[in-house]
């Protein structure tokens, strides 16, 4: 499937439709990606602008997995639950404000407000797309080295 842009709330509140918010989905991988880097010669390259792709799975169809990517992020916070419980997502929120999006792995999640606390995953960016990958069920890596 080719990747499809969230612009508006509009198409944020259809993507979050299909996706049933996210109800019984797991993040399954994350890989953030910088543009800097170090040359054969040593020489740093700088440059701030990060971007982190997201892979979820979710118990149910007719997308059953997504890829999404948040690029220019400017805050991404990922927090395990401890051991005893368990990952599912049962709700999430996806929302727009003042040009920069916000996605975390709860309901009534409030940027102006975080709160942070065990298992609250979340990422901001200046934009985002996403892809059906339904075809990526399953225990194998997506990104990253495969062994």
């Amino acid at each position: 499937m080719d990747w499809q842009t969230l612009s508006t709330d509009a198409d944020i509140r259809t993507y979050m439709n299909k996706l049933g918010y996210f109800h019984d989905s797991c993040l399954k991988e994350a890989h953030v990606i910088t543009k800097s880097f170090v040359g054969e010669d040593y020489g740093m390259a700088i440059d701030p602008t990060t971007s982190a792709h997201l892979f979820f799975q979710r118990q149910a169809g007719p997308i059953s997995a997504i890829e999404i990517i948040f690029e220019e992020v400017v805050h991404f916070c990922i927090s395990p639950l401890p051991a005893d419980y368990t990952a599912e997502i049962l709700d999430s929120t996806f929302i727009k404000k003042n040009g920069i999006f916000y996605w975390a792995n709860c309901e009534g999640f409030n940027p102006n407000n975080i709160i942070l606390k065990e298992g609250l995953t979340w990422i901001s960016a200046r934009s985002v797309k996403w892809r059906d990958r339904s075809n990526m069920m399953g225990g194998q890596l997506v990104f990253g080295e495969k062994t």
